[in-house]
């Protein structure tokens, strides 16, 4: 009877969860089917790439409120993925409704990161529609058709922002069509040929016709061109102190500004090999 009244033994509380632990957990596994596509299955890879970023971007809010260490973090938790490919990963998960466009690939969606109106609930449909680009998200075109179309956007897009216009979108179209879509060497090549006065155009349809390879004429060509346009600002800055008059008030800003480009123009002309 005694027994029968004995109180049960308590039994210790469990301890509490640790959610950076399970976020840790969950963003191994999927890291680890996200491996398993790559160079197999391009949506499928940006699919569990779009997830990776999401449990890294909690995991990351959780070690800030913690005051600790992300790269640190990262470099003991996250095996064989660089920082900057986890940036990556987080940079593109924190885009409103991005898992519609898994199939547009991780590249692809990187460059239109850098276009977009992020403001927007559907910043990449948005962007799509702003440009008129026919995309089924059924599946029913060819993948490579709207591929192109965007990648022709984005690169009008990245060169109107650099205040390079009037290009001819046909060569752009070409480039793109071989895989050769504007990237940030040429966009800085074409931003130095427009500010020198020379014809963008010109530099692209030559680049076609060579498909996308610079000739080995090009490195010296914008090499001087480079050079022409520093030394324009160089001599536009020293032409305003052509007085002591001037010179008591000249603005020593500008002044830097002058060395400066004179110091790079001086580089440039030193540098046989670019």
């Amino acid at each position: 009877m005694s027994e029968m009244n004995e109180t049960p033994a308590a039994t210790p509380a469990s301890s509490p969860v640790d959610e950076l632990v399970q976020v840790t957990e969950l963003g191994k596994k999927l890291l680890a089917e996200c491996n398993k596509m790559l160079g197999r299955n391009e949506a499928l890879y940006t699919k569990y790439m779009l997830n990776c970023g999401k449990v890294f971007l909690r995991a990351k809010e959780l070690i800030k409120d913690r005051k600790s260490n992300w790269g640190t973090y990262v470099s003991e938790n996250i095996p064989n993925c660089s920082q900057a490919t986890v940036k990556h990963y987080i940079l593109l998960a924190g885009i409103s409704k991005i898992e519609n466009y898994a199939i547009f690939g991780k590249q692809r969606l990187i460059w239109l990161n850098a276009v977009i109106d992020k403001t927007k609930e559907d910043p990449i449909g948005a962007f799509i529609t702003e440009h008129h680009i026919q995309y089924d998200p059924e599946g029913n075109q060819e993948p490579q058709e709207f591929k192109t179309a965007i990648d022709v956007a984005i690169s009008m897009k990245r060169l109107a922002n650099s205040k390079i216009v009037n290009v001819d979108v046909k060569y752009i179209k070409f480039l793109s069509s071989i895989g050769k879509p504007i990237g940030n060497s040429l966009v800085s090549q074409l931003a130095i040929i427009k500010a020198s006065g020379g014809d963008v155009n010109k530099h692209l349809e030559a680049l076609c016709r060579n498909n996308g390879e610079p000739t080995s004429s090009d490195a010296p060509r914008v090499k001087m061109v480079h050079i022409n346009e520093l030394s324009r600002r160089v001599t536009a800055a020293v032409k305003t102190l052509g007085n002591d008059a001037l010179i008591q008030h000249a603005n020593r800003d500008m002044i830097q500004d002058a060395v400066t480009h004179l110091n790079k123009v001086l580089a440039l002309m030193g540098n046989r090999t670019q």
